[in-house]
């Protein structure tokens, strides 16, 4: 008989702290910040964006097996992008660092992300990344026509997304007909 009641008092004592947790998990959902849901959003966006983009083969290659991405100074992102830091992409563990707009770091970046709202930070950023292998994204109005290749925005409470083929191209990145079929496309002219 004393067997029973001690099976008895260990659930019930087991129900009411899956019930506590369960109340403290759905306090803690809710009392997340509408702009820190943002920045995960975008940082999940940019996870995904890595999955669909193809680097030419000697950028991958390296002991370090990573895959860097570069969040330049201004941006207010860094526990966002803890939560797809060590991620694995392609093989390769993705890295977060944050870099100053001019320095030789963005270098050796497959991925710099740009949220400056100033379009000459943004020129002179793509400006010096001219002739790189990186996948530049940003959420600035105009960063496609600036020479950015993806820009986050949003659009009836939805972060959606344009890509400028054109530099990716030039940088010598191939896109996934996936991911494309989900953007805004925004095609150069011809000069």
């Amino acid at each position: 008989m004393a067997i029973t009641k001690n099976n008895k008092w260990r659930k019930w004592r087991v129900g009411v702290v899956v019930w506590v947790l369960i109340c403290l998990a759905s306090v803690l959902t809710h009392a997340t910040p509408p702009a820190d849901l943002e920045s995960r959003v975008k940082a999940a966006f940019i996870y995904n964006f890595a999955k669909f983009v193809e680097w030419p083969e000697q950028v991958l290659q390296g002991k370090d097996n990573t895959i860097l991405l570069c969040a330049i100074e201004d941006t207010d992102f860094g526990q966002a992008f803890d939560l797809i830091e060590e991620k694995i992409v392609k093989g390769r563990k993705m890295v977060y660092q944050c870099c100053p707009r001019l320095s030789s770091e963005l270098n050796v970046c497959h991925i710099v992300y740009l949220n400056s709202q100033d379009p000459k930070i943004i020129q002179e950023v793509l400006r010096s990344l001219k002739g790189r292998h990186v996948l530049t994204i940003g959420e600035q109005e105009g960063f496609v026509q600036l020479g950015g290749i993806i820009n986050l925005y949003s659009s009836d409470n939805k972060i959606r997304f344009e890509i400028n083929v054109d530099a990716a191209n030039r940088a010598g990145l191939k896109l996934s007909s996936q991911l494309l079929k989900l953007a805004k496309i925004y095609r150069e002219e011809p000069k």
